[in-house]
């Protein structure tokens, strides 16, 4: 059977993608008055200090303690079309009136109390008002700019202590799980200013997917290197692989951006040990931008030459990945880069349509031969504070422990696993209700990949507890038995799925993560570095340009205008940055 729960899951995901990216780009716009947002001090002059509250009291902490009587604690959210509520049922509801809302006054005694919930296009606009208003809620899940307001304003609690004194053990576990790469996010002159929300890891690595019946029809080998990648690419789009006697199939295919997760460029790239919009380390220790290192360029002159020899699609230019991977879906593409969700998108179109089609998840070939280094995006999910002066800061921690317990112990249930088509509740996904809904186990999907193939390896499924898990597994015998909705899971989660490639990055240390790791610097959104940013796009649309013919100068003149027009100054203010925090 197809696996249903992947699926949404990965739908919600790509959502969530395309919503939380610009929500941490979002700029607080500048009312005019420069007095507009007062330091929480001066908003209440009843504020106490983190340090005050809790010392007077010789009780150990006790990260899931009840308030007695129960307290209550103001938010504000944001919702999205995505979001499924059953009012007939008190647990479903709508985001006031739910399962972890109750859950969280009958075992925390914390009534939670939203003052605001609006759509996730108008959250910016609220928090606009909110901030030039001085009126915030006790806590709230924010962007990057409006956390950064924030704590500029001194509108927010330092929780590093609270953390530490009511953090569970499990949710502590979660900063070793990611080597504190979410609290870096957070942290200013060593305080934590925000608690750790464990979203997006650096699973993200791109991976190459073949088209495995061509490679066996054309006898060709699997490739290991950039050579390989020309070889095979040019068999494929030249020696009929589909057997229809025409010239109509592409032998690498990806759209008009680089920096994605499908179909994008960045993979191939990497295989240059070169790394597209990061920041990495030279042999002198500062920092530089890996778009303008020399490597870039000879990745570029590469792809211009299989443009050349008709081997990438002649018209990628014009096509954003999506469009691009029509030729996927419809059997006339041949290798692509992506990361771990992207069979989930057109690769399963193909599996489905042709009943011959066979593809295989690879490690990124090298220009060398050895093994690859590929870059990984990091940053947090979102950015929760409590309001400076609030008086039970420790409840934040609380309810985000009592969450982490709440959704282990529902997939251990299998509750939502268990619901049948006919159930009102079957397309509801409850996690989403839930304040701070974005944490998750750091490489949480690793575990479900280690999880379902040491079921598959021994044939006993007898340990997988989680719902989701025992539904990958049986997902993948079916593919084993001939489901061809099936093999898209395989290809995710199976002992050869992109998961298995992800995990040896993973395990031999290959990952290659951004080493800056902090909001953006003021230089950097006033001179456009950020993607849509006018120093972005002149990289971006030089690059492209070249790999259609434009002589490489064109690149060295984008490398150029790029320093010239604050690429300089903000390589000199990262370097800044990075001695602060370099260990």
């Amino acid at each position: 059977m197809l696996n249903g729960k992947l699926l949404k899951v990965i739908s919600v995901f790509i959502a969530l993608f395309i919503f939380i990216f610009p929500l941490t780009a979002c700029v607080v716009k500048d009312t005019g008055k420069g007095d507009s947002v007062k330091k929480s001090s001066q908003v209440d002059d009843k504020a106490k200090s983190t340090e005050d509250i809790g010392s007077k009291s010789d009780e150990k902490p006790d990260p899931f303690g009840k308030y007695t009587p129960p307290i209550e604690v103001t938010a504000v959210r944001y919702s999205t079309g995505y979001y499924k509520f059953n009012p007939k049922d008190p647990d479903y509801a709508s985001l006031e009136k739910n399962l972890w809302i109750r859950q969280y006054e009958e075992r925390l005694g914390i009534k939670l109390k939203y003052l605001w919930i609006c759509p996730d296009d108008q959250y910016e606009q609220k928090w606009n008002v909110a901030l030039a208003s001085n009126d915030i809620p006790d806590m709230a899940g924010v962007g990057e700019t409006v956390f950064k307001m924030l704590v500029d304003a001194d509108m927010v609690e330092d929780m590093t202590n609270i953390y530490e004194k009511y953090a569970s053990p499990v949710y502590k576990g979660y900063d070793e799980f990611d080597e504190n790469l979410t609290r870096e996010f957070s942290t200013f002159n060593g305080k934590l200013m925000g608690l750790p929300i464990h979203g997006s890891q650096p699973d993200n690595s791109d991976i190459l997917m073949v088209k495995s019946d061509w490679l066996k029809k054309l006898s060709l080998p699997e490739p290991k290197t950039i050579d390989d990648i020309c070889m095979i690419a040019e068999a494929f789009a030249k020696d009929d692989p589909d057997g229809n006697s025409k010239a109509d199939t592409i032998g690498l295919v990806f759209g008009n951006a680089i920096d994605v997760g499908f179909l994008g460029l960045k993979g191939f790239i990497n295989g240059f040990n070169a790394y597209w919009h990061t920041w990495n380390e030279d042999g002198s220790g500062n920092l530089v931008y890996g778009s303008i290192q020399p490597e870039i360029k000879n990745a570029l002159l590469k792809l211009q030459d299989m443009y050349k020899r008709g081997l990438l699609d002649q018209e990628f230019a014009v096509k954003d990945p999506w469009k691009a991977g029509e030729a996927i879906a419809s059997g006339k593409a041949g290798m692509a880069y992506g990361t771990y969700w992207a069979p989930y998108v057109s690769f399963m179109d193909n599996v489905k349509a042709d009943s011959e089609a066979e593809w295989k998840v690879l490690p990124i070939p090298t220009v060398d031969g050895q093994p690859s280094k590929p870059q990984a995006a990091f940053s947090p999910a979102e950015y929760f504070y409590v309001k400076k002066g609030f008086e039970h800061p420790e409840a934040a921690v609380k309810i985000i422990n009592l969450n982490i317990q709440i959704e282990n112990e529902m997939k251990m249930a299998a509750l939502e696993a268990e619901a049948v088509d006919d159930d009102p509740n079957a397309e509801v996904d409850i996690y989403q209700y839930k304040l701070a809904q974005h944490v998750h186990k750091p490489w949480g999907n690793l575990d479900s990949y280690h999880a379902v193939k040491d079921a598959l390896i021994s044939g006993d499924d007898s340990k997988l507890i989680n719902a989701d898990d025992i539904y990958t597994y049986n997902s993948i015998l079916a593919a084993k038995d001939g489901s061809r909705d099936d093999i898209v899971t395989d290809l995710v989660f199976g002992l050869e799925g992109t998961f298995s490639v992800i995990n040896q990055y993973r395990d031999e240390h290959r990952i290659q993560v951004n080493k800056f790791r902090s909001f953006p610097l003021p230089v950097m959104i006033e001179k456009g570095y950020g993607y849509d940013g006018v120093l972005y796009n002149m990289l971006e649309t030089a690059f492209l340009n070249v790999i259609m013919g434009a002589p490489i100068d064109e690149y060295d003149k984008a490398i150029a205008d790029w320093k010239a027009l604050g690429g300089d100054e903000i390589t000199r203010q990262v370097n800044d940055w990075y001695k602060t925090v370099k260990k």
